[in-house]
């Protein structure tokens, strides 16, 4: 849905962006990010995929945000 490269320390590591992906489609067919986003849709609806849209523009401090986001991930 959106390329790792163009996101923002806020929603890189996300767990609510983070599905499995076969090799052919995620190397060469580019994500199938199309697909992604319409999948994406019907799992979590409109309401989440504008949510995600909206925290796209949420800067933090990368360094403090992965040293609080690491915490959380150990814990879950």
């Amino acid at each position: 849905m959106f390329a790792k490269a163009s996101l923002g320390a806020f929603l890189k590591y996300d767990l609510r962006l983070l599905r499995p992906q076969c090799f052919a489609c995620n190397i060469h067919r580019g994500g199938m990010g199309a697909d992604y986003y319409a999948k994406m849709l019907k799992e979590i609806g409109q309401e989440a995929m504008e949510q995600l849209q909206r925290d796209r523009q949420v800067t933090v401090k990368a360094y403090d945000f992965y040293v609080e986001l690491l915490a959380q991930y150990e814990q879950i």
